[in-house]
């Protein structure tokens, strides 16, 4: 049996109740038995993410018949919903003392898993977020550097190779600049 995320449903199903119908996952036949209310995408710029794109099934049927039998000892990932806010730091700790009891752990030190919250996920997104924004934004004053380096030293080779002064001289840079420009544009849209 599965629970659908809507988008999932709406992908899988687009014109019949997902309800009761089998799905194929690795080729295992699972039967759709509820489909999630709507949560809504989050996106930032580095990442976007589709809660309402997922498939939860039992963790026993994923071990023994989907993710490669009996065999299996571990899990890589465990989802877990506290009922508000209000209750989240209890539902942490519940969730740290039972992994803690069901891996024979005492000392918490030697834990052998992390428990991550969506809101340190977020911290973490935000901080990459910004130390890309901070490298592009680098980036970008170097190549406008770079161009009114080349611009400048293209003006000072025209002003000395051609001995113009004056409005003669601006006129005349422009006018390379322009023919420069245009034929920089032909050779890109020629290569491409």
């Amino acid at each position: 049996m599965a629970v659908l995320g809507a988008t999932t449903a709406s992908e899988l199903f687009t014109r019949e109740d997902p309800v009761g119908q089998t799905v194929d996952v690795n080729g295992v036949p699972v039967t759709v038995v509820g489909v999630l209310t709507s949560t809504g995408a989050s996106t930032s710029s580095s990442s976007t993410s589709d809660p309402d794109d997922t498939m939860i099934i039992p963790i026993t049927t994923g071990a023994e018949r989907i993710f490669g039998g009996t065999s299996r000892n571990s899990v890589s990932s465990i989802a877990v919903q506290a009922r508000s806010s209000a209750d989240l730091t209890g539902a942490y700790q519940e969730a740290d003392h039972l992994l803690l009891q069901l891996h024979g752990i005492t000392d918490s030190a030697d834990a052998d898993f992390t428990i991550t919250s969506q809101a340190s996920l977020i911290a973490a997104n935000t901080s990459v977020d910004h130390t890309l924004t901070i490298l592009l934004g680098g980036i970008a004053a170097i190549a406008l550097g770079s161009v009114a380096w080349f611009i400048t030293l293209l003006y000072q080779g025209f002003k000395n190779a051609s001995g113009l002064q004056g409005p003669k001289l601006v006129g005349g840079f422009v006018a390379i600049v322009i023919v420069a420009e245009t034929i920089s544009k032909i050779a890109i849209v020629g290569w491409s």
